[in-house]
């Protein structure tokens, strides 16, 4: 008799932790998704569970952990089956998954997960049996986002096609090495979305020509395709599937960007307005404060999309503004915006 203990109905909150030395991750905050609900069952007689995988019985050496509520299944039958990539990695003494986009780690006797370049916590740590590495039957439901059923001596776990999401915006940071990294979007500080970036994340043009990370600039307009599974940390993190990047006809071919409050605006009887921020530089050639004048050219926008006017443009206003590497060597440098975002009012 089948007993399903997973929906992927129930909702706990756990906490994520920065590990020392873990390089990465992203700071500790809450983070919540979907676990396997423990129903109370009689394990099998023998003490074995069978491990099926998408319909296939992959392992037969599945077993209840000492707590009585997770059942310890094999993790490389259980990621093999699912597509993933294995690899010991004997500098942390851990074992790395990998698959596209997303990428965990498991380390034997340290309850700690990676997901989503976060740390979390299922309340069962990895174990060594046999010469085999065993992970919590919730490790498949939390972190590979699969749905788990249990029954009286079996473990069902279940991959269905992934379920993304589009979103729209513009970038606000890029730092991708090697096919490997994240691109932020919509915002700076705890604002935006962070988009991890995997091997076989696509970034293509509007047309579909396929694109280099290098051509990937600050303040530039795209479509990410990513994983509706995210962290609840600010900002939010999640896996990306596909970039599509609108590559404006006249832009620096080097971009850069300031994200802060407008200390000064200063209006020339020709109408000119040159505006002084003060915030955070978005990459390490940026400016952490820069003086911005608009010309006829200048995109003058809100953080929706949406057309703004020269009248937002006031002291104490939170912009963030792009513009190329032509500086002058003033205090603060000045430059011309080739796009301003208006951002709503601090809460």
């Amino acid at each position: 008799m089948m007993h399903t203990t997973k929906k992927l109905g129930l909702a706990i909150l756990t906490t994520a932790m920065m590990a020392t030395g873990a390089s990465g991750l992203a700071s500790a905050q809450d983070y919540q998704t979907a676990v396997p609900i423990h129903a109370t069952i009689n394990a099998p007689a023998n003490g074995a569970y069978s491990l099926a995988v998408n319909g296939s019985v992959v392992s037969g050496t599945s077993y209840m952990n000492k707590n009585g509520k997770d059942v310890m299944i094999p993790l490389r039958d259980l990621a093999s089956a699912l597509g993933y990539s294995v690899k010991w990695n004997g500098k942390s003494q851990s074992v790395e998954l990998a698959k596209g986009a997303q990428w965990t780690s498991v380390k034997t006797g340290v309850d700690q997960y990676s997901f989503a370049r976060m740390l979390i916590t299922l309340g069962a740590a990895p174990e060594l049996t046999n010469g085999k590495m065993y992970v919590p039957d919730s490790f498949a439901a939390q972190v590979l986002q699969a749905e788990v059923t249990r029954g009286t001596d079996t473990v069902e776990v279940t991959l269905a096609d992934k379920k993304t999401i589009t979103t729209e915006g513009f970038v606000t940071g890029i730092d991708v090495k090697d096919g490997e990294g994240s691109v932020r979007i919509n915002g700076t500080g705890t604002e935006g979305l962070v988009l991890n970036v995997g091997p076989d994340t696509v970034v293509k043009a509007e047309d579909g020509t396929v694109l280099q990370w290098t051509d990937v600039q600050l303040g530039y307009e795209v479509k990410a395709v990513h994983s509706m599974a995210q962290t609840l940390s600010l900002p939010p993190q999640t896996s990306l599937y596909e970039l599509i990047v609108k590559i404006p006809s006249a832009a620096p071919k080097m971009m850069l960007g300031t994200a802060g409050v407008i200390e000064d605006v200063s209006r020339a009887a020709d109408g000119a307005v040159t505006v002084w921020i003060k915030g955070e530089a978005l990459s390490d050639i940026s400016q952490p404060e820069v003086k911005l004048t608009l010309n006829a050219d200048t995109q003058l926008v809100t953080a929706t999309g949406e057309k703004a006017t020269a009248d937002q443009l006031v002291k104490g206003a939170r912009v963030i503004g792009f513009y190329g590497p032509m500086l002058t060597k003033s205090l603060p440098p000045i430059g011309t915006a080739w796009k301003l975002v208006v951002l709503p009012a601090a809460e």
